[in-house]
């Protein structure tokens, strides 16, 4: 890939890149919609990469080419740009920038980004994109910022300038993953653990329902005004410290949002026990209690990821769940080794049929954080 990068670089600029960098997506094994909550996440990143080459100029002129969209984003840093105006993608870049300026004083320069991770899977190819251009620009201008950094400053850019009110586990899991470990979270106070994944004769299997989402624009901030609501009328800030009691006397739907979190904390412990004790078939009930709390308790599920959950107990695998911030986009499986093409054979067949689309299926290991090449 470093080859490929610098020749395509070179064509694009007629100069040599300064510096490559690899950013992974991740999934997330357990914990969802809690991290925004200061709950507890089982994420790990995955090879799944987004690169960038990047090289400083004279000039202080930004200039910006996605080779898979075929797409160029250039201005001058001493412009001001109309959020209104800008396409999703461009936003990621220029609010880095941006958020970046307000403490450095950047050169101009040039970047190429190359990386098919699908978009609205819920693997975070976003995330991916924001700390690994971030991280770019860190190890390009030297400027110093630790990995907890870019996490917290890629989390702003989602917030400020795309519009999405998301926690730090993604930019976490995309800085911080390691090879072969799922890595646990504590969101309150960003402690973290990590964990081998040796999974023996099962394996983690990722498929794509074809039901892209676009968080920004989707019921996810309701979620968090929702939780937020909890917080007022708990008067805690501390979600994780609310009693049953408590929880029982909330309005009925928040009710139900609170239990999916202290439920699905709860989940992260009782998944990180199976784990270690290769007790897979407690994992696998794990995944699924988690499915339904996400489409009963929090309601961030739709019909396809909800059949193809059942699908996929049906064809035998012990567990699964919606990933992500939901909506659609993949689904994650526990299956054995034995049985993952029987699985895969059988699921795309009866998807195809209910829905008129074809599953993707992703292959992946679990990888370390972003780096340079």
């Amino acid at each position: 890939m470093k080859t490929r990068l610098r020749d395509s670089f070179f064509l694009h600029y007629q100069k040599d890149a300064d510096i490559l960098v690899q950013a992974p997506c991740r999934i997330n094994i357990i914990g969802e919609h809690t991290d925004y909550n200061g709950g507890l996440v089982l994420p790990a990143a995955i090879n799944y990469h987004i690169y960038f080459a990047v090289a400083q100029t004279v000039t202080p002129v930004v200039s910006i080419y996605d080779e898979n969209k075929d797409k160029r984003f250039s201005y001058s840093l001493d412009e001001e740009l109309d959020l209104v105006g800008l396409s999703q993608w461009r936003k990621y870049y220029y609010g880095a920038i941006k958020i970046l300026q307000e403490k450095h004083e950047l050169p101009g320069f040039q970047v190429l980004k190359v990386g098919k991770a699908p978009i609205g899977a819920g693997i975070s190819s976003s995330a991916a994109l924001c700390c690994g251009f971030i991280y770019s620009l860190n190890e390009l201008f030297h400027l110093g910022l630790d990995r907890w950094t870019i996490a917290k400053l890629a989390r702003r850019v989602e917030q400020e300038y795309v519009g999405l009110q998301c926690g730090i586990m993604d930019q976490f899991a995309v800085l911080f993953g390691e090879s072969n470990k799922a890595l646990s979270l504590n969101c309150s106070d960003l402690s973290y653990a990590t964990h081998d994944i040796k999974l023996k004769d099962y394996r983690f299997m990722l498929i794509n329902s074809q039901v892209k989402h676009n968080l920004a624009d989707s019921a996810y901030n309701e979620r968090v005004e929702e939780m937020n609501e909890v917080r007022r009328l708990l008067g805690k800030p501390d979600l994780n410290a609310a009693s049953k009691e408590e929880v029982l006397g909330l309005p009925e739907v928040l009710s139900r949002r609170m239990q999916h979190h202290l439920f699905e904390n709860q989940r992260v412990k009782s998944m990180i026990a199976a784990l270690e004790d290769d007790d897979y078939f407690k994992a696998g009930n794990i995944l699924h209690a988690g499915h339904i709390s996400l489409q009963e308790y929090y309601e961030v599920t739709c019909e396809e990821t909800d059949f193809l959950v059942e699908t996929l107990l049906d064809a035998g695998a012990p567990g699964a769940r919606q990933m992500g911030g939901g909506f659609g986009g993949c689904v994650l499986a526990l299956v054995k080794e034995k049985d993952a093409a029987a699985i895969t054979e059988y699921c795309f067949k009866e998807y195809s049929n209910r829905f008129n689309l074809d599953l993707v299926f992703y292959n992946f290991e679990i990888t370390s954080g972003v780096s340079t090449l």
